[in-house]
């Protein structure tokens, strides 16, 4: 599966449930994100990575990291993509 079709079914699939105008904004957001934008598929599975990381989202940390292997993505940007989000926590405390 492509990252941008990964990405966007992973939306899917954990907002199925939820209503209203703030999850509206946040699949219009991710699906700019995937689609619009200039990301290549070695950044956005690594940006797949972090966010799953970051949201606690097993499933997709996951998949971004089986995406990222299976084009050959080296295990240290995996590993990098795996620490951000503890590294934008600790900016965001100081």
């Amino acid at each position: 599966m492509e990252a941008q079709e990964l990405f966007n079914s992973f939306i899917e699939k954990y907002t199925e449930s939820f209503e209203g105008q703030v999850v509206k904004d946040l699949k219009l957001n991710f699906e700019k994100l995937t689609t619009a934008s200039e990301l290549d598929t070695e950044e956005l599975s690594l940006l797949i990575i972090s966010i799953g990381k970051m949201l606690e989202f097993v499933d997709l940390k996951t998949a971004g990291i089986d995406l990222a292997k299976g084009i050959n993505i080296p295990d240290t940007h995996i590993n990098e993509a795996l620490q951000i989000p503890a590294i934008m926590g600790m900016l965001n405390t100081y």
